[in-house]
């Protein structure tokens, strides 16, 4: 007959017969170092007992979160995702999700950090996760992070002047910039030169004094700029200056 014991004492009931096994719910006990050990008694009455084994017992689960990119952020292209993750014992994996479905591979050692290329998602909200797992099994889930995939550059045009006009003095040079998430600054140029500073709101439009360059045609373009930093750039728009010298 064979009694187990935990930490000195006794784990379940004799057992009477080969072989000798009995379950240890270890939820049920503190986490931490203990020591099993097993006697053995014949119909004689004489013991002997089993050499102790120390063992770990880890019912925590790891707690993890995410710190990349932030939670309601508009993102583009590739993007590196990232997490903390700690445990009592030991971190052994961390799994990021996106929308439920694994991204990646799990990161089995720090930094905890994956890929995430916006590029093969559809544009729109998307929701990132990670979890993390240690030595015994436990996992823990990080709050999940909402951000929003902008793989759509701006829409912009040159409203004023016309193509073709001709132009004098000091004009105002506007237009109009449209994004599916939003619009964060119009530059405009020309002939590829800033023209003053970007535009961070609505009505776009500046003034140009002509008499900066010379009488001729001149290129005018306008760079629109959202939130994730997508740019695009106008049609040109040609105007001839006439300036009486």
């Amino acid at each position: 007959m064979v009694q187990f014991k935990l930490d000195g004492t006794n784990l379940g009931a004799e057992v009477i017969a080969a072989p000798y096994v009995t379950l240890w719910n270890t939820t049920l006990g503190a986490s931490g170092t203990h020591v099993l050990g097993a006697v053995a008694r014949n119909a004689a009455g004489n013991i002997g007992t089993a050499v102790p084994v120390s063992v770990t017992v880890d019912n925590a689960p790891p707690s993890v979160s995410i710190t990349a990119p932030a939670s309601g952020a508009t993102v583009t292209g590739s993007i590196t995702g990232s997490a903390t993750a700690t445990d009592d014992v030991r971190v052994v994996g961390v799994q990021f999700t996106l929308d439920g479905t694994n991204l990646g591979a799990e990161v089995i050692a720090a930094p905890y950090t994956t890929l995430l290329k916006t590029t093969l998602i559809a544009s729109g909200t998307h929701v990132l996760s990670a979890v993390a797992r240690d030595g015994a099994g436990n996992i823990g889930t990080a709050a999940p992070v909402s951000v929003t995939v902008d793989n759509f550059p701006p829409s912009v045009s040159i409203t004023v002047p016309v193509p073709g006009a001709t132009v004098a003095g000091t004009i105002t040079v506007a237009a109009s910039a449209t994004d599916s998430v939003g619009v964060v600054g119009v530059q405009f140029k020309v002939d590829g030169m800033y023209l003053g500073p970007e535009l961070s709101t609505g009505p776009y439009a500046i003034s140009w004094n002509t008499a900066s360059v010379p009488n001729g045609f001149h290129t005018l373009t306008a760079v629109a700029r959202d939130i994730a930093g997508n740019t695009s750039t106008s049609s040109a728009v040609t105007v001839r200056v006439r300036n009486h010298r």
